[in-house]
């Protein structure tokens, strides 16, 4: 079972670098933490798409 499960909010505060979101996602990288997110969420993410950033979304989402 996850230990963090993230909402929309934090996928696209680590998407545009903030420092609180990455050092959630820099955790779980490093072993000490699992993570999820909801299908709703992937949704939201896919929905707000920009051109050029399917690749960045996909390893997110990885």
């Amino acid at each position: 079972m996850p230990e963090w499960v993230f909402d929309t909010v934090v996928l696209i505060d680590y998407l545009c670098g903030r420092s609180g979101a990455r050092l959630y996602f820099e955790t779980i990288l490093d072993g000490g933490a699992t993570g999820a997110y909801s299908t709703i969420s992937e949704l939201e993410l896919w929905q707000g798409l920009r051109p050029g950033e399917e690749e960045r979304h996909d390893a997110l989402l990885s």
